[in-house]
């Protein structure tokens, strides 16, 4: 009983600690209840599970609630980082000198992005500024950035000026993040805004490879913004549901698992 009190309380002052500062950090929880590491882990994973924050890398970022905010792009950036890094691994596989690429706004494809040598000789269209900033440190990387309404969440651009800017373009292969994939492998994102970006990305592209991670699987989103035909490639990790990769491979998709 005493211990159930206790862990009352500590869950109580993470969520309190998560909506003042947006993260916690596993040794300064440590400290603060006199409890070891894997006691605060459990605590936090009993959080995740029950969606009230992220875990990430040493700790915890508060979940965002409501589906009209888009999620900033440094608590997405945390969350399932080491899955995301291996995705992007697997996906940096796909791309040789000379190609000519897009890379949407996800962070999966920001990982994706710092991968990517200075030796290698591409293009490479995006609407994040994050992964343009990323590139453009890159003596043979010819970056085109999207113009449009930057939005300050995401760090992406979008709007109409960002459609017409893509529509110019063609490329060999296109690399895109969904924040949800239901069970008929239809994708998702949260707005209007960046789902038609995507789609305008997909269209402009010979290669279609959708990076993401088994915690957005069965989960659809807002805004659908294409289906498991538009797709040639999905990269995800051992943890995705075997229906829905069972389908993805029925209808000839290239299904790649991470380890």
């Amino acid at each position: 009983m005493q211990d159930k009190i206790l862990k009352d309380n500590r869950i109580k002052q993470i969520l309190s600690l998560l909506k003042q500062n947006g993260e916690v950090q596993i040794n300064s929880l440590c400290r603060l209840f006199g409890v070891t590491e894997i006691t605060v882990r459990r605590d936090l994973d009993d959080l995740a599970n029950k969606n009230l924050l992220i875990r990430t890398h040493g700790g915890a970022v508060l979940a965002d609630e409501d589906v009209l905010v888009e999620m900033p792009f440094e608590k997405r950036y945390q969350a399932n980082s080491s899955i995301k890094e291996s995705i992007a691994g697997e996906a940096f596989k796909l791309i040789s000198n000379g190609m000519k690429i897009a890379l949407d706004s996800g962070t999966t494809t920001y990982y994706l992005s710092r991968m990517i040598p200075n030796a290698y000789r591409i293009a490479v269209l995006t609407n994040a500024l994050s992964i343009a900033t990323e590139l453009n440190s890159r003596i043979n990387v010819d970056v085109t950035l999207v113009g449009g309404d930057l939005r300050k969440n995401t760090l992406a651009c979008a709007g109409d000026f960002a459609l017409e800017m893509i529509k110019k373009y063609c490329v060999d292969i296109v690399f895109i993040g969904a924040s949800g994939i239901d069970d008929n492998g239809r994708l998702y994102t949260s707005n209007i805004a960046q789902a038609n970006v995507k789609s305008a990305m997909i269209s402009i592209a010979e290669n279609k490879v959708l990076l993401a991670d088994s915690t957005k699987f069965h989960k659809p989103d807002y805004v659908n913004f294409a289906c498991a035909e538009d797709l040639d490639y999905v990269i995800t990790d051992g943890s995705a549901p075997k229906d829905t990769i069972d389908l993805f491979r029925e209808k000839e998709i290239d299904v790649i698992i991470c380890s």
